[in-house]
C-alpha cells in the first residue's frame, strides 16, 4: 500500500480539524427556547436536561456520532489517495525538460516565457498524472541539471518545478537530451523487459538552439511545447574597444546593433563611462537587419565602458554590454638565446614593452637550478627558445624558433630545403594580420606531427610552423631559424626578419602566448565560460567578486593560473586578494541564438522532426476534493437540523 500526497500542509491541517469539530458539537449545550407550561408533568424531564443546559456535557455513546466520524475518516483516507502497484502493468513515465536560458526571460508571454513554461508543465503534465504515473524534471541552458528524479508525488513535483530560476546562459539542448535519455528509462527497460509505456519527453522551450544532429531518441516519445509569441527584440550583438590608429590617446568603441524583429525600430544607444553618460546616438533599425555605431573617447586611461540600448523589446537582457578599459597585465617573458639581433629589436619595440617584461639568459643556464625551479613553478608566462630546447618542458607556454621541443608525441625530424609558403592560417590570433608574401626560407625543421596538430604555416613540403597543446599549455614551433651556418660562416636563413610582419608576429605571440590581459583587445567572456586568470602575487588563493557582490575563492592550479567558471551573471567581475582588484573583466551576452527570440515551431533531433503541440488555454482542475469537503459541510448541516427538529 502506498499513499500519494494530494494536499498542501495547510489543506491537510484543515481536513484533519473536521473530526474534532464534529466531536466538539456533541459537547456543546443545546439552545433552548423559553416555554411556559401549565403543569409539572415535565419537571422530571427538565431536571434531566440540566445536564445539557451547561456549556459542556459528558460525551455519551451515540450511534450518529460514530457514523459521522466514520464518514470523516473515509473522506480523509480518500484524500490520502491509497494505491497499490502490481508487476503486470505500469504507469506512464514523464520526463519534463524546462529551458531556463537567457531568451526564456522574454516577456512576450506574461510574466515571462519561463513562468509560462513552468505553468504549462504543471497543468499539462503534472496535474494530469494518474495515481501510478511518475515524472522527473530537468532544467537546461548550456548545461543540464536534474531538478527532481522520478517520483509520483505530484505536490513535490510542483514545488521543485516552481523552484527553477532563470539564468543568463546560452542554450544547448543536446546535453539535456543526453541526461534525459540516460535517466528516463527504468532498470527494467534497460534489461529489455518492455512491460511499461515508453517515457514521454515533454520539452518546454522557445527553440533558441541549433538542431541536434546525430542523436537517437530511442524509446523517448518527444512532445514540444513552444514558449513565446513575438520576435520583437533589438540586441547589442557585439562590442569592442580599439585605440585610434592616428590618435593613440583616443579610444573608439565599436558596437553592432541587431534588430531581430519583423518591424523597424527606433533605438537610442547611450555610452557610459563609470556610470556617467558620455554620448548618445539615435538609430533607425530596419526589420531583420543590423547597424554599426561608433563612439569616440579621449584621454581615457582606465574605467568601465557600458553601452545601453533604449528600445522597446521583449528581452532587456541583451540591451546592455560592458567592457573594462586599461586593465593591462604585462606578461613575464623569458628569452633563451645566444644573441639574436632581429628578435631583440622586435621585443624592444614600444608596443611590446607595454605588454611584456623581458628577462634574458643564455642556453647554458638551462641546466642551472634557478631556471629549473622557476620554470617548474610556472613563474613565467612565456619562454622563447631561440635555436635551443630544454631537457624538460616548463610549466608555461613556449615559443621555439629554429628548434624542436623534446616531446614524446613528436617523431623523427627532417629538414625541408627551400620550402615555399603556400598557406597562412591568418584566422589564428598568432598570425592575424601577418603578411607572409615573398618570405624566403632556406631550411626548416619538421618533425613527424601527431594527428590533429594545428598548422600555422604550410608549404608544399609540409608545415613550417605549428601549435601543440600540452597539459593546458601551448607550444608554438617555428621550424626555421633566422640564421644558419653556411660555408662562409653565419648567414641569413630567412628574409622574414626584414619584413614588417615579423615584429607584428612577435607582438601577437607576446599577447596570445604571454596571457596578456588587456580589455582593449577582443577578449569576449560569455555567461558560463571559464576564465583563466593570472596574478603577480604568489598567493595560492585569490578572490573573484561577481556583479552581485558575492565573493568566490579560486585556487592556483599547477600551471600557475586561477580558473573561474561561475560567470553566470552579466556584468563586471573583480579579481584580486580581496582588498584590491588586480584585474577586472566583463561578461556579456553576445549570442545571436539567444537574442533572436523568434519562437520555433519545429526542430530536428537526429532524424526525427519535432513539431510544437497546440495547447488548450484552459487547464484541467480536479473538483473531487471540493466535493468531499462540500459533503462534509452538508453532513454537519444535517446534524444541526436533525437536532433542532428533535428537541424543539
Amino acid at each position: 500500500m502506498q499513499f500519494l500526497n494530494s494536499l498542501t500542509p495547510l489543506q491537510w491541517a484543515v481536513a484533519t480539524a473536521v473530526p474534532f469539530a464534529v466531536v466538539a458539537l456533541y459537547f456543546l449545550k443545546l439552545r433552548r427556547q423559553p416555554l411556559t407550561v401549565p403543569s409539572t408533568f415535565l419537571w422530571q424531564k427538565s431536571v434531566e436536561d440540566l445536564h445539557v443546559n451547561s456549556l459542556f456535557q459528558r460525551l455519551r455513546r451515540n450511534l450518529l456520532l460514530f457514523l459521522q466520524l466514520l464518514i470523516v475518516a473515509l473522506a480523509l483516507l480518500a484524500l490520502a489517495r491509497p494505491a497499490w502497484f502490481a508487476w503486470e502493468t505500469g504507469g506512464q513515465r514523464h520526463v519534463i525538460v524546462i529551458d531556463n536560458s537567457a531568451s526564456m526571460a522574454a516577456s512576450d508571454v506574461a510574466p515571462s516565457r519561463l513562468d509560462w513554461a513552468k505553468e504549462q508543465a504543471r497543468s499539462e503534465v503534472i496535474d494530469k498524472m494518474s495515481g501510478d504515473d511518475a515524472a522527473m524534471i530537468i532544467s537546461f541552458n548550456d548545461s543540464a541539471t536534474v531538478v527532481r528524479s522520478y517520483t509520483s508525488n505530484r505536490q513535490l513535483l510542483r514545488e521543485r518545478l516552481a523552484a527553477i530560476e532563470p539564468t543568463q546562459r546560452t542554450t544547448n539542448l543536446r546535453e539535456a537530451l543526453e541526461v534525459a535519455s540516460g535517466l528516463a528509462n527504468p532498470q527494467k527497460y534497460r534489461e529489455g523487459v518492455q512491460d511499461i509505456n515508453p517515457p514521454l519527453l515533454h520539452m518546454f522551450t522557445d527553440g533558441g538552439f541549433a538542431d541536434v544532429k546525430e542523436f537517437a531518441l530511442a524509446a523517448l516519445e518527444p512532445r514540444f511545447y513552444v514558449a513565446g509569441k513575438s520576435d520583437a527584440n533589438v540586441a547589442i550583438a557585439a562590442m569592442m574597444v580599439r585605440r585610434a590608429e592616428e590618435r593613440p590617446e583616443q579610444l573608439q568603441v565599436f558596437a553592432r546593433l541587431h534588430n531581430y524583429g519583423a518591424e523597424p525600430v527606433t533605438a537610442r544607444s547611450e555610452l557610459y563611462l563609470d556610470g556617467d553618460l558620455k554620448d548618445a546616438k539615435e538609430l533607425r533599425l530596419a526589420a531583420k537587419t543590423e547597424q554599426a555605431v561608433v563612439f569616440d573617447l579621449d584621454n581615457l586611461e582606465a574605467g568601465v565602458i557600458e553601452l545601453r540600448l533604449d528600445a522597446r523589446d521583449m528581452l532587456p537582457t541583451d540591451n546592455v554590454a560592458r567592457c573594462v578599459v586599461g586593465n593591462v597585465r604585462r606578461a613575464k617573458v623569458l628569452v633563451v638565446s645566444r644573441g639574436n639581433h632581429w628578435l631583440e629589436l622586435a621585443l624592444e619595440t614600444e608596443a611590446a614593452g607595454q605588454i611584456a617584461e623581458l628577462q634574458k639568459i643564455l642556453p647554458d643556464e638551462l641546466e642551472k637550478g634557478e631556471y629549473q625551479s622557476k620554470a617548474a613553478a610556472g613563474q613565467y608566462d612565456l619562454i622563447i627558445y631561440d635555436g635551443c630546447a630544454p631537457t624538460t618542458m616548463p610549466q608555461t607556454n613556449t615559443l621555439f624558433i629554429g628548434a624542436i621541443p623534446r616531446l614524446p608525441e613528436l617523431g623523427e625530424t627532417k629538414t625541408l630545403v627551400n620550402p615555399i609558403i603556400a598557406e597562412v592560417n591568418d584566422a589564428h590570433p598568432l598570425f592575424r594580420f601577418v603578411n607572409m608574401d615573398d618570405v624566403g626560407i632556406v631550411e626548416s625543421l619538421l618533425p613527424q606531427l601527431p594527428a590533429g596538430t594545428d598548422v600555422l604555416l604550410e608549404s608544399e613540403q609540409g608545415p613550417l610552423a605549428f601549435l601543440l597543446t600540452r597539459e593546458g599549455f601551448w607550444d608554438c614551433v617555428i621550424g626555421f631559424g633566422f640564421e644558419r651556418q653556411g660555408e662562409k660562416g653565419r648567414e641569413y636563413n630567412t628574409t622574414w626578419v626584414r619584413k614588417t610582419s615579423f615584429p607584428l608576429f612577435v607582438f601577437n605571440a607576446l599577447r596570445v602566448l604571454g596571457n596578456v590581459q588587456d580589455a582593449i583587445t577582443e577578449e569576449i567572456v560569455l555567461p558560463g565560460q571559464t576564465v583563466g586568470l593570472r596574478s603577480d602575487s604568489l598567493r595560492k588563493e585569490m578572490q573573484v567578486k561577481d556583479p552581485t557582490g558575492k565573493a568566490h575563492v579560486v585556487r592556483r592550479t599547477p600551471q600557475g593560473r586561477f580558473l573561474f567558471n561561475q560567470t553566470d551573471t552579466l556584468g563586471v567581475y573583480d579579481f584580486g586578494d580581496g582588498a584590491k582588484a588586480e584585474r577586472r573583466f566583463a561578461v556579456n551576452l553576445f549570442d545571436p541564438q539567444e537574442s533572436d527570440i523568434t519562437p520555433r515551431r519545429d526542430f530536428d533531433i537526429g532524424h526525427t522532426q519535432v513539431t510544437a503541440r497546440e495547447l488548450v488555454n484552459r487547464s484541467r482542475l480536479e473538483a473531487w476534493r471540493w466535493l468531499v469537503l462540500a459533503a462534509l459541510a452538508v453532513l454537519l448541516v444535517e446534524w444541526y437540523v436533525y437536532n433542532r427538529r428533535v428537541y424543539i
